[in-house]
């Protein structure tokens, strides 16, 4: 019979029919039934309690996988299941779909590359290095922001080797992460961040200026991290750097001086308005020459305001 029914629901023989079937089967077969919708998939997570039924589910998934954010989910549980043969028979699966339809499951592996349980990291490392290049070090990259274990993400961003090999707009979103995040990276790791943004600079101006900003925003970042995060920003193009204004209008208040002497030339160029109250504050000489600059960018669309202040 037809597998829609006039009204365009499911016919109430076929829902017979999957009301006889094992909890796993009857799942997939609805997904594949819906056409991927996002529900299924959560109704069969809700199903599965023991460790077999995970697996049967996980196998089946395979030749049907599309890769969308409801597979992400279960996978995802499925990795983060206490037990461990569930834990790998989900690795299984996607080291499978990775290696025929490379990059449909590129953000689950990622997090298998970083995974608490050292056995699933290792297998995931082992699936990796069959995957095409260009992918590979993308998955690796994006494992490496999700680490927590320090010589772990060395070891991630250690196979990307050059800064250049990344895109550069992902390669813009993992340095930011990696410098954002607060976390205390070994030299290599910050060496490699530094670089993934210089190159995403030089390649997508746009794109990696958010990301730059974003590091100067962050109260997470140390202030050494930050204040070179402000020196990359030097010198560029005045739209590239609008979208930022929030962020260097918060490091331009910050209570340390040094970051709030970097910030205020670039706010006052920024956000002229917002800046002149700053300006006006007493301080150490190291703020009082940023001040000056700050005047100095003011003064290029209003010099009048300058001179008066001056």
């Amino acid at each position: 019979g037809s597998l829609v029914d006039a009204a365009g629901g499911r016919p109430e023989y076929l829902a017979r029919c999957l009301a006889l079937l094992r909890p796993p089967l009857r799942g997939v077969i609805a997904y594949v039934l819906d056409e991927g919708g996002e529900g299924t998939l959560a109704g069969l997570q809700s199903t599965l309690q023991f460790p077999e039924e995970w697996i049967e589910a996980l196998e089946l998934l395979e030749p049907v996988a599309r890769g969308g954010a409801a597979e992400g989910r279960l996978l995802a549980a499925a990795l983060a299941d206490r037990r461990h043969e569930v834990r790998t028979a989900a690795l299984a699966t996607v080291a499978r779909v990775e290696r025929r339809r490379p990059g449909l499951y590129r953000d689950v592996l990622a997090m298998a590359l970083a995974a608490p349980d050292a056995a699933v990291a290792r297998r995931a490392r082992t699936v990796l290095q069959g995957l095409p290049d260009t992918e590979r070090v993308a998955i690796a990259a994006r494992g490496a922001v999700r680490a927590r274990d320090p010589k772990l993400r060395d070891r991630l961003l250690l196979d990307i080797g050059r800064p250049a090999r990344l895109a550069p707009r992902l390669a813009a979103e993992v340095g930011g992460a990696l410098l954002a995040g607060g976390d205390a990276l070994s030299k290599q790791a910050a060496d490699m961040a530094w670089g993934l943004l210089e190159h995403a600079l030089a390649a997508d101006g746009a794109a990696a200026t958010r990301e730059v900003g974003a590091i100067v925003g962050s109260e997470r970042a140390s202030d050494a991290v930050r204040l070179r995060a402000l020196e990359l920003l030097d010198g560029r193009p005045l739209e590239e750097s609008l979208a930022i204004g929030p962020a260097i209008a918060g490091a331009a208040a910050s209570k340390s001086p040094s970051l709030r002497a970097a910030a205020l030339p670039l706010h006052a160029r920024l956000s002229p308005a917002l800046a002149r109250p700053l300006l006006g504050v007493k301080g150490k000489p190291e703020l009082r020459s940023a001040q000056a600059l700050a005047w100095g960018e003011i003064a290029a669309t209003d010099s009048a305001a300058a001179q008066t202040a001056i």
